[in-house]
């Protein structure tokens, strides 16, 4: 980058994803002198009337912030947009220091209020700079650095000793300090949520820190045996996770790091907080999620029983309240199932109201969305506790409950006829058997017709199979020989690919089944006794897949773990702890579980014990 003229040395310490860079230019007879390098020069931004001046940290439309003197001499935080602006200090303050921007403009930093010896963290946003205050407890404040969706990080004082904090949706938490230590900072956050920073003695030792899914983590902990490095300050980390920062090597030696996750490495995400959102989600509601071109999408039961999305448009998770921007119309019922897809046609969300109608939101291709009781008329209510599924393909809309009557219903409706009709699948197939109260339900179509499963008043698991315009219906227990039942309010999940049909359940010994039809005939087999008895599940939720590298089966055990049973590609099951390797808290009782898989990875979403909604990614 070379040197402002009359300066021999110069420091980048910012950059954009347009290469511009940030930063301070100085010479042993010259102060420092904030700089802005674009287009292969540097360009000198001046001061706001002193001598002094220095670039902290640069956004995507080459707005630069940073530190100036003012011709009297104080220290005041600017904006650099062309001009330099001049951010002023809190009330009753004298000083100031910008230290961050995102790339709507936003800015943090800390200034003096005349009140105490610390200062207070600020945002400056459209002319106004706001006090972010301290956590409970605390004196004071600084903020480091903000990204896309407003997180705040820094550091507050309590005690004079810094403790890092997230602010985000008006309130300012602490991230808490590695054991062993007294103080902490959080210096860096990516748009996931994901924050990096240190944990220190007073005047001493530090470590580098990692705050990921409500847990603090010591990147030492994540270096291999015998690497010889000490992690000891984080500063930066990007939306792929990779983090950068200085540590010791085995000599002693003072260098510059980058940690690149390995792929397979598992992170958690707090949705509701990147959401900005304190919105709390009922313990053992649905939750449903997709992924298509526009984001990703999470529907589920709020605790107020409003359906909810959080939508990541690619950029920023939001928080949007669909039953509210319909009218308030109809509540979900207490613990209701959610079932949600996208087609060509819109994106189609299906839940149990209170008067145990079924109903759909439908959000169309010019941007409303609809809601529709689709059981009006029918003279049919769900059940209490009816599990949910629905696709659709060419010839329509395809929607499974079980009725109060314990029948299995399809609302279906007709792309050639544009109507809705309700189908008692159970009756067709001569009332053979009930399904269970309660029951879960999965369905999909392929080739050969279309499947759907639920659990008979046996605890059996039975399919209808909607093939050559008849449905038919099989036990599958009795088909693979096997005398397993399923748990009372065992989850569902099931898929075909070229080996066949794939089909796991809860059995009521807490272990994670598969019934397996290898397009010749069925099979019952133990998963979790295949892998060694380590840990049963709970009775809730089951999601499961199949990908290049195998098939993938989620559920939560019975210490509410978040639990993947994968079976490789050398035809062997593998059992992954997925709340351990995340460092991720624990799932609600009864928690939902859903899942899908994009090119960035696998996303498993769950509830929380503190009912936050959460995504576990790889």
């Amino acid at each position: 980058m070379g040197a402002l003229p009359n300066d021999n040395e110069s420091v980048a310490v910012g950059v954009n994803d347009g290469g511009e860079a940030t930063g301070y230019a100085y010479s042993a007879s010259s102060p420092f002198d904030a700089f802005l390098y674009s287009a292969g020069a540097l360009v000198s931004l001046g001061t706001l009337g002193g001598n002094y001046s220095n670039g902290s940290a640069i956004n995507d439309t080459d707005e630069v912030v940073g530190t100036s003197y003012t011709a009297a001499g104080a220290e005041h935080a600017f904006l650099y947009n062309g001009t330099m602006n001049d951010l002023g200090t809190l009330p009753g303050g004298t000083s100031s220091i910008a230290f961050g921007i995102n790339g709507t403009g936003e800015v943090v930093g800390t200034s003096s209020t005349g009140s105490g010896t610390l200062p207070y963290a600020f945002l400056y946003n459209n002319g106004v700079m706001q006090n972010l205050g301290t956590i409970a407890g605390g004196s004071g404040s600084e903020a480091y650095a903000i990204n896309a969706t407003g997180q705040i990080v820094g550091a507050a004082y309590i005690s004079n000793n810094p403790v890092g904090f997230v602010y985000s949706g008006g309130s300012m938490q602490s991230i808490g300090i590695l054991p062993g230590f007294v103080e902490s900072a959080a210096t860096a956050i990516n748009s996931q949520g994901q924050i990096v920073g240190r944990s220190c003695d007073v005047d001493g030792p530090c470590d580098a820190s990692l705050y990921s899914g409500g847990n603090l983590t010591d990147l030492n902990s994540l270096l291999p045996p015998g690497s010889g490095w000490t992690l000891t300050a984080a500063s930066g980390i990007n939306d792929s996770g990779q983090i950068v920062g200085t540590g010791t090597n085995s000599q002693g030696e003072l260098h510059a790091f980058l940690m690149t996750p390995v792929a397979g490495n598992w992170s958690d995400q707090n949705l509701i907080s990147l959401a900005g959102s304190g919105t709390l989600a009922e313990a053992k509601a649905g939750v449903s999620s997709y992924a298509i071109q526009d984001g990703q999408h999470i529907f589920f039961v709020a605790s107020n029983q409003h359906v909810h999305q959080l939508y990541f448009n690619n950029s920023w998770w939001t928080d949007q309240d669909i039953t509210s921007y319909n009218g308030d119309q109809e509540l979900a019922a207490t613990n209701s199932a959610v079932s949600a897809f996208a087609d060509a046609n819109g994106q189609y969300t299906y839940f149990v109201d209170t008067n145990q109608n079924i109903r759909e939101y439908l959000y169309d291709s010019n941007g409303v969305w609809h809601d529709t009781d689709l059981s009006a008329g029918t003279g049919v209510v769900a059940q209490s506790g009816t599990g949910l599924a629905s696709y659709a393909i060419a010839d329509g809309i395809h929607v499974f409950y079980i009725g109060s009557d314990k029948h299995v219903f399809q609302l279906y409706y007709s792309a050639a006829k544009g109507t809705w009709s309700n189908q008692d699948l159970t009756s067709y197939n001569g009332d053979k058997e009930l399904a269970a109260s309660p029951s879960a339900l999965s369905s999909f179509a392929d080739a050969n017709g279309q499947h759907t499963y639920f659990a008979d008043s046996k605890r059996h698991v039975h399919e209808y199979l909607y093939s050559a315009g008849q449905w038919s219906d099989s036990n599958l227990m009795t088909l693979a020989g096997s005398t397993t039942q399923a748990a009372v309010g065992s989850g569902l999940s099931s898929y075909a690919i070229s080996d066949g049909r794939h089909v796991y359940f809860v059995a009521s010994n807490g272990h994670v089944h598969q019934l397996y039809f290898n397009n010749s005939t069925w099979s019952d087999q133990d998963l979790t006794g295949y892998n060694g008895d380590h840990e049963t599940a709970s009775p809730g939720a089951i999601r499961s897949f199949a990908l290049g590298d195998g098939q993938h089966t989620y559920f939560v055990d019975g210490k509410k773990n978040l639990r993947e049973y994968l079976y490789n590609t050398a035809g062997q099951w593998e059992d992954f702890n997925l709340t351990s390797l995340s460092n991720s808290g624990t799932s609600a009782e009864g928690s939902a579980v859903s899942a899908f898989s994009i090119s960035d990875g696998q996303h498993v979403t769950y509830v929380s014990t503190s009912l936050d909604v959460h995504q576990i990614l790889n």
